[in-house]
């Protein structure tokens, strides 16, 4: 995982976590995509300090309108607004498991 970085560790330095082969254009992956919650046999892979950068960037990712950003391919507009419902449910699922403030 960290040797291929495969999980961006540093949201404030995306430039250091190339984009993996198969993912779209500035795809990328967080550690709170691999451990959506505390009790997830992933979470084991980061520590405390990483998971609460990704959580912080999770949060502060919430656009005006509440919903979240679909930072996957975007085949075309239709799908991707139908996946940003699925990915803001996601996201504040996640943001609760933590005891993150979701209002």
């Amino acid at each position: 995982m960290r040797g291929r970085r495969l999980a961006a560790l540093d949201p404030d330095d995306l430039r250091a976590y190339p984009v993996a082969p198969g993912c779209a254009p500035g795809e990328r992956h967080f550690p709170h995509d691999y451990a959506r919650t505390p009790r997830s046999l992933a979470r084991a892979w980061f520590t405390d300090d990483e998971m609460a950068r990704s959580l912080d960037f999770l949060a502060a990712e919430q656009q005006e309108d509440g919903g979240r950003p679909v930072r996957g391919r975007r085949w075309a507009p239709a799908p991707a607004l139908e996946a940003r419902a699925v990915v803001t449910v996601e996201a504040l699922r996640t943001l609760e498991a933590y005891g993150r403030p979701v209002g």
